[in-house]
């Protein structure tokens, strides 16, 4: 009975992180929406040879919503790898509102509509890339777990047809593909080290 009441103070608390880092993105969302109503827009070698394909916006919510029923599938609900992956959702998510905030720059269509489906409303952070972040980090996770390499390809194959459909939609710039990669990785290293200290190795 002491182990699962203590697992339930373990997932109060990730959901607590998680919660800290949602509040992070949405209150970038706030700060550049009122302090920077005008944010430059920036050229991209990878606009200027892509198609401009702004339907592709569903295909790039689409990858994200089959990458995470896949996710599930894979690690089959294991607690340990399921608290991983949801610390690592809150790293990833705090330090994409951090870095959302203090570079402000313009969405690259220059659109103010909802993006795909996933999106509640317009949001204005640019850098770092979340869809990006959410499949490198799970990516990293089963790497890190040593999952089949089928299934790294598979992630892999989704990671590129993303990364298209971010250009071709000019969802995100270059530079927020590369940065979301980057916080994926410390996203991933601070949330398995979190999964290391006592609070989380009980129970």
């Amino acid at each position: 009975m002491k182990w699962q009441v203590h697992r339930l103070k373990q997932y109060a608390v990730l959901i607590a992180m998680m919660g800290v880092g949602t509040f992070s993105v949405w209150f970038a969302d706030q700060m550049v929406r009122n302090y920077f109503p005008v944010r430059p827009i920036l050229d991209d070698l990878f606009f200027r040879i892509t198609p401009y394909i702004p339907e592709f916006s569903y295909v790039a919510d689409g990858v994200i919503v089959v990458s995470f029923l896949l996710y599930l599938f894979l690690i089959k609900i294991d607690q340990t790898k399921l608290q991983t992956a949801m610390a690592t959702a809150a790293f990833l998510y705090f330090l994409r509102g951090l870095l959302n905030l203090v570079t402000p720059i313009g969405d690259p269509s220059g659109d103010v509509e909802v993006y795909g489906f996933l999106e509640a409303y317009p949001l204005m952070g640019m850098f770092p890339s979340g869809h990006i972040g959410f499949l490198v980090g799970q990516y990293l996770l089963l790497h890190k777990w040593n999952y089949p390499k089928k299934w790294l390809a598979v992630y892999i194959l989704l990671i590129v047809l993303e990364s298209f459909a971010l250009w071709v939609t000019r969802g995100h710039y270059t530079i927020d593909i590369v940065g979301g990669m980057m916080v994926a990785y410390f996203a991933v290293k601070y949330g398995t080290r979190l999964m290391q200290q006592p609070f989380f190795q009980r129970g």
